[in-house]
C-alpha cells in the first residue's frame, strides 16, 4: 500500500510540474540599427497588451538578441529603448499553446537626429581646512 501511495504521489507531482511548464512559452527579439547591425545593450521591455503593465525586462546581447523565457500565455507587446535612439513599440502578439515560441521580426531602431551635446564646464573650489578646528569633529562640541 505504501508503494502505491508513493507512486501516486510521484505521478501527481510530475503531472503538476509538467502542467505548470506547459502554460508558458518563449519570446525572442532581435534589435538592429538603420544599417541592420546588431544593437548591443538595448533595453527590451515585455508589456501586457491589455494594460501595458511591465512583465519582464531584458538587455540585448552582442548579437542584438533579447530573450524572455517561462512567459505565461497571454497577449504582449515590446517597448524597446536605447540612448540616442527613438523608442519603439511593437505590434501586439499572442503567446499560446499552439504558438509557445515567438520570434518577433527584426526591429530596427532609428537614431535620433539633431541632438547635439553642449559644452559642459566643471568647476570646484578647494576646501579650506583648519588644523586647529574641524567642524563637527566632536572634540570641541561645535
Amino acid at each position: 500500500m505504501k508503494k502505491i501511495s508513493a507512486l501516486m504521489t510521484g505521478v501527481l507531482l510530475c503531472i503538476s510540474v509538467c502542467a505548470q511548464t506547459g502554460n508558458k512559452g518563449k519570446i525572442t527579439a532581435t534589435i538592429v540599427n538603420e544599417q541592420r547591425l546588431a544593437l548591443e545593450n538595448a533595453t527590451v521591455e515585455l508589456l501586457k497588451s491589455k494594460d501595458s503593465s511591465l512583465v519582464k525586462v531584458a538587455i540585448t546581447d552582442n548579437a542584438g538578441i533579447a530573450e524572455f523565457e517561462n512567459i505565461p500565455f497571454n497577449t504582449y507587446l515590446l517597448r524597446i529603448s536605447m540612448v540616442n535612439y527613438s523608442r519603439y513599440f511593437s505590434l501586439p502578439f499572442t503567446l499560446t499553446v499552439d504558438q509557445p515560441l515567438i520570434q518577433v521580426p527584426k526591429i530596427s531602431l532609428q537614431a535620433k537626429t539633431g541632438i547635439e551635446m553642449k559644452e559642459v564646464t566643471v568647476t570646484a573650489k578647494k576646501a579650506i581646512h583648519s588644523k586647529t578646528h574641524r567642524p563637527h569633529c566632536g572634540e570641541c562640541g561645535k
